[in-house]
């Protein structure tokens, strides 16, 4: 990895409190949509883990643990929204770190890659979800049939 990017790792951990206040703040307004069904307290600690693991990300990238955390964020109840907003939030800090200093593409890169990857796993268990909320509704419909 380059030294920009622990660089960059190293501003997430300075700055971790702040950044989640800034998630909290983008994400609240849609904490009852969308089937966001979350508890504020539980959010605040959802998005100190997101922090943790954007920082994880840039020190050691991995983008299928990044994936397979987007996917737990449908498990913990996240919706469209919130996602659209978590990722926005993220680029935005990113972006804002990386507007003080002369970023290379691939600085650039390692945000939108992360945040892509963690849209990729949210969609792709979002998509999981719902095959399994329509086999839970097909099977009742059987039921109701058989009686």
């Amino acid at each position: 990895m380059s030294p920009q990017h622990s660089k960059l790792a190293e501003v997430v951990a300075e700055n971790q409190s702040k950044i989640a206040d800034n998630l909290f703040a983008a994400v609240q307004p849609s904490l009852y949509t969308n089937k966001m069904h979350v508890a504020p307290r539980r959010l605040k600690q959802l998005l100190e883990e997101e922090v943790n693991a954007l920082h994880t990300y840039l020190l050691q990238p991995d983008t299928a643990k990044v994936v397979e955390h987007g996917r737990q964020l449908v498990e913990s109840g996240f919706g469209h929204q919130t996602m659209i907003n978590l990722t926005v939030t993220l680029r935005s800090v990113g972006w804002q770190w990386l507007s003080q200093q002369n970023p290379t593409a691939s600085e650039v890169m390692a945000i939108e890659t992360y945040t892509s990857a963690l849209m990729e796993g949210y969609l792709t268990g979002f998509e999981a979800l719902l095959q399994r909320e329509q086999q839970l509704t097909h099977e009742a419909y059987r039921r109701a049939q058989d009686r």
